[in-house]
């Protein structure tokens, strides 16, 4: 607990004030200033998978708050809301930055002594040294991609860092979840008030679009690895 001084609206000069100034986990903090409501700060925070999710705390002198309300308070605002205690999520995500290379080594040491060697391992590009591991189980799938690059707000190693992300896949889902990413474009795709064939745009009939939950295996070329390109030999060993 740190314990501030701060000045409040009321006039009433300088007083101390506990923080933090909301109870529990409250991470990302937005607030803003609404003057038609009775001059009120109004603050949400992240609430991640909670429900009700996303509360709204009112306060007139950033001091005192209280729980108003939450954004999300109707199981029809999530559809796909997880409301039976049995069920699970089919997929994690999570990002990190390593200090060093040595830590990302570590992580795949420690994956392929517990799971053996991974299924798939690809050198995706040279620029960052991005590599991707994919180790799959009766009944998941972990993916592991490691990259580096330089930042000038990283003040060690000289700027650069090490980045890593994990997914995680049910397997019972692999299928329908890469097929939500496939997008079929139509022959007639209207632009600027004409009719152009897809073609025109040099758009693949089908193409992919990828984010964090799309494995790389999916990838034609990266399986079929012509010319061997994407070969894991290729990673450089010191980064």
């Amino acid at each position: 607990m740190v314990t501030f001084v701060a000045s409040t609206q009321s006039g009433n000069g300088n007083v101390s004030y506990t923080n933090p100034i909301f109870p529990g986990w409250n991470s990302d903090p937005s607030c803003v200033f609404v003057a038609e409501r009775d001059n009120t700060f109004f603050c949400t925070t992240s609430s991640f998978l909670a429900y009700p999710g996303a509360p709204i705390h009112p306060s007139k002198d950033l001091i005192n708050w209280k729980l108003a309300s939450n954004v999300i308070n109707r199981p029809e605002q999530l559809p796909t809301l997880l409301t039976d205690n049995n069920k699970k999520p089919i997929a994690y995500y999570a990002e990190t930055e390593l200090q060093n290379a040595n830590e990302r080594k570590a992580m795949i040491a420690q994956l392929t002594e517990k799971y053996g060697k991974p299924k798939y391992a690809f050198f995706i590009a040279s620029d960052f040294n991005q590599c991707s591991y994919e180790w799959v189980l009766a009944d998941r799938t972990i993916q592991i991609e490691t990259s580096f690059g330089f930042s000038t707000g990283v003040e060690t190693n000289n700027g650069k860092y090490y980045k890593l992300d994990m997914l995680i896949l049910d397997n019972k889902v692999k299928t329908a979840l890469h097929q939500a990413h496939i997008f079929e474009f139509p022959e007639k795709i209207r632009y600027r008030g004409k009719e152009h064939s897809y073609k025109d745009f040099q758009f693949d009939k089908k193409s992919v679009f990828k984010d964090e939950f799309l494995l790389n295996s999916t990838y034609d070329h990266l399986i079929k690895n012509e010319n061997n390109q994407y070969d894991i030999s290729l990673a450089s060993a010191d980064e």
